[in-house]
C-alpha cells in the first residue's frame, strides 16, 4: 500500500488516479472522517429538502434512463439506475443552494460526489464504510485541483463546480469500483474534457440541473475510461488544456500534488450554510439576525436597512427583486426582508407564494447595497457584510459579519446544525427523520447501503 502523499510521476491525471486507488483510508485523520461524516448528513438532508422544490421535481422528469437495473433510490424513494439516481440527487441537493461550499476553488462538491458514490454504492450493494472512503477521496482530489486555480476562476465568470465537482465524483466512482490506477486516471480526464464551467447559469434553474448532468456524466466517464477509447492524459498540463485555457499562465497542474500531505475537508474546510441562499449572501443575513435577536425591531418600526459588502458579492447577488425561486437565492435584497419579517429564512421561502408576498415586497424597498472596499478586502474576507437598521425612533443599530456561521472559521453548534437538519427533514414523519439521521450518523458502520430510504 503506498502512502498517504500518494508519490508517482507522470501526469497530474496519472498522480490523480494513483493516490485515489492507494490511498489507505484507514491511515485518513479521524478528525477528516467526522467532517466527512457530518457532509454527507448535512448533503443528503439538503437533497431531500430539496425534493420539495419545482427545480428537484424537474430534475425528476429530466432525468435521463439508462437501461442499467433501476435499483438506486432517490431522495425521494424512487427506485432508478445509479446514474440516474445520481442525476435527481445531485439537483435535489443544489436546489436550494443550501449545499456546501468549500472555498478551495470555490466549489460545491459534496452535492455531486455523495449523489454519485451514495448511488453506486446501492446498485453494487457496497457498505457504508465504502461511500465514505470514496467521498473523501472525491472530495481530496476536487478540492486539491480547486486550490491550484483558487478563485482566478470564478473571478473570470466560469464556475469551479462545473471544472472540479466531477472530476472529483468520478474518482471517488472509481475508488468505490476498484478501478486500476491507469483506469481512474483516464476516467478523471474524461471527466475534465466533460465539464461545465460557466458562471452564468446563477440565478437560473440550469445552476442546480448543471450539477444533475455533472453526476450523469460521472457515469459516462468511468463508462469511457473502461472502453478501448482514450483521452488526452496530459490534459491538465497542456497549453490547451481546460485550466491553462480558462487562467493561463497563473495556473500550475504541480501545486495538486500534495494529496495525503493535508487535508482540504480540514483546511480550508466546509461551509455549511445556515440559509438556502448563495454563500454570499450568509454573512449579511446573518448580521441582520445578530441585530434582530438582541434589540425591539420589527417591519413595523424599521426604516431602513443599509448593507455594505464586497464587490463580490454585490456582483453575485444580481437580484434585487427576485421574480422566480432560483432568483431568490442570489437576491439579498430579499433574504434580508424574509428575515426582518419572519426572523428565519428557510426552504419554505424558497417558494412562489413568498416571493409574492406584499409584506416581502414593501420591506425590500427599505433595504439599500452598497460596496465598501474600504472597510472589507475582497482578499480577506470575500463576503463579509456590514449592517445598519434605523428604526424610526432615530435609532441606529449596527452589526458586522466577517464569516458567518457555519463557515470552518465560525462554526455551527451541535444544536444549530441539529436545527438545520431538522428543517431539511421536516415534510417526513416522525419515524422516517429518526432512521434518515441515524443512517447517515452511522454510515461508517452499515454493512451496506441497499436498504436506504
Amino acid at each position: 500500500m503506498k502512502a498517504l502523499d500518494g508519490s508517482s510521476g507522470g501526469f497530474l491525471s496519472e498522480y490523480l488516479g494513483d493516490w485515489a486507488q492507494s490511498v489507505d483510508c484507514t491511515d485518513v485523520p479521524a478528525l477528516v472522517r467526522d467532517i466527512a461524516r457530518a457532509a454527507i448528513l448535512d448533503t443528503a438532508a439538503v437533497g431531500v429538502a430539496g425534493t420539495q422544490t419545482r427545480v428537484g421535481q424537474l430534475a425528476h422528469s429530466l432525468a435521463p434512463i439508462d437501461p442499467a437495473p433501476a435499483i438506486s433510490k432517490t431522495w425521494t424513494g424512487t427506485v432508478l439506475p445509479a446514474s440516474s439516481a445520481a442525476y435527481v440527487n445531485a439537483a435535489c441537493c443544489h436546489a436550494l443552494d443550501m449545499d456546501d461550499t468549500c472555498f478551495s476553488g470555490i466549489i460545491h462538491g459534496s452535492s455531486v460526489i455523495l449523489a454519485v458514490v451514495l448511488a453506486a454504492a446501492q446498485a453494487d450493494n457496497k457498505s457504508g464504510s465504502d461511500v465514505l472512503d470514496a467521498f473523501i477521496v472525491g472530495s481530496e482530489i476536487a478540492y486539491v485541483l480547486g486550490a491550484t486555480v483558487g478563485s482566478e476562476l470564478y473571478d473570470r465568470g466560469f464556475w469551479p463546480t462545473g471544472v472540479f465537482a466531477g472530476i472529483g465524483a468520478v474518482a471517488g466512482l472509481a475508488r468505490l469500483s476498484a478501478l486500476s490506477s491507469a483506469e481512474t486516471a483516464q476516467a478523471i480526464a474524461f471527466a475534465g474534457c466533460l465539464s461545465n464551467p460557466y458562471r452564468t447559469v446563477i440565478g437560473s434553474d440550469a445552476k442546480p440541473l448543471i450539477l444533475g448532468e455533472t453526476a450523469y456524466g460521472a457515469f459516462r466517464a468511468l463508462a469511457l475510461a473502461q472502453s478501448n477509447a482514450s483521452a488526452p492524459m496530459d490534459l491538465f498540463e497542456r497549453d490547451d488544456g481546460p485550466l491553462a485555457v480558462l487562467i493561463g499562465d497563473q495556473y500550475s497542474p504541480n501545486n495538486a500534488r500534495r494529496l495525503g500531505q493535508t487535508w482540504s475537508l480540514k483546511t480550508p474546510g466546509l461551509v455549511i450554510k445556515s440559509y438556502p441562499l448563495c454563500s454570499s449572501a450568509q454573512s449579511a443575513v446573518g448580521a441582520l439576525k445578530e441585530i434582530l435577536d438582541q434589540h425591539e425591531i420589527s417591519v413595523g418600526n424599521v426604516t431602513s436597512i443599509a448593507v455594505s459588502t464586497t464587490q463580490m458579492v454585490v456582483d453575485i447577488l444580481r437580484y434585487r427583486v427576485p421574480e422566480t425561486e432560483t432568483e431568490a437565492m442570489f437576491s439579498l435584497p430579499y433574504a434580508l426582508a424574509c428575515m426582518l419579517i419572519d426572523n428565519s429564512v428557510d426552504p419554505a421561502h424558497i417558494s412562489e407564494e413568498s416571493i409574492q408576498r406584499p409584506d416581502v415586497a414593501a420591506a425590500i424597498d427599505k433595504i439599500s447595497v452598497s460596496v465598501d472596499s474600504e472597510r472589507f478586502q475582497i482578499a480577506e474576507n470575500p463576503e463579509a457584510a456590514h449592517v445598519v437598521v434605523k428604526r424610526n425612533d432615530g435609532v441606529v443599530f449596527e452589526a458586522t459579519c466577517l464569516h458567518a456561521l457555519g463557515d470552518p472559521r465560525n462554526p455551527l453548534s451541535h444544536a444549530e446544525f441539529e436545527k438545520k437538519i431538522a428543517v431539511c427533514l421536516r415534510h417526513l414523519s416522525p419515524e422516517n427523520q429518526k432512521a434518515f439521521k441515524h443512517f447517515y450518523k452511522n454510515l461508517d458502520l452499515q454493512k451496506n447501503v441497499s436498504l436506504f430510504g
